[in-house]
């Protein structure tokens, strides 16, 4: 478990984000699951995973959110 926790913090995770992860509790990734479904619990098998999904899908939208397109690429393109 160390070294599983030593290469996640060397990976970029902070204590935070393993703290979060532990309890499922990141409000940024919460915010993604309907107010009724937020209550997850660490010891429950698919709450575990749909947190897992909902983060990879958060950073992902983060990432593509980051990407800068060449300006000749973001202009309209007109097909004739």
């Amino acid at each position: 478990m160390d070294d599983l926790i030593s290469d996640m913090l060397n990976f970029g995770f902070d204590r935070d984000d393993l703290k979060n992860l532990e309890r499922l509790s990141d409000p940024r990734i919460l915010e993604r699951f309907p107010m009724e479904q937020r209550n997850l619990s660490h010891n429950v098998r698919e709450d575990v995973v749909r947190y897992i999904e909902a983060w990879a899908a958060m950073l992902e939208q983060d990432l593509v959110e980051r990407i800068m397109l060449p300006s000749y690429l973001s202009k309209e393109v007109t097909i004739l």
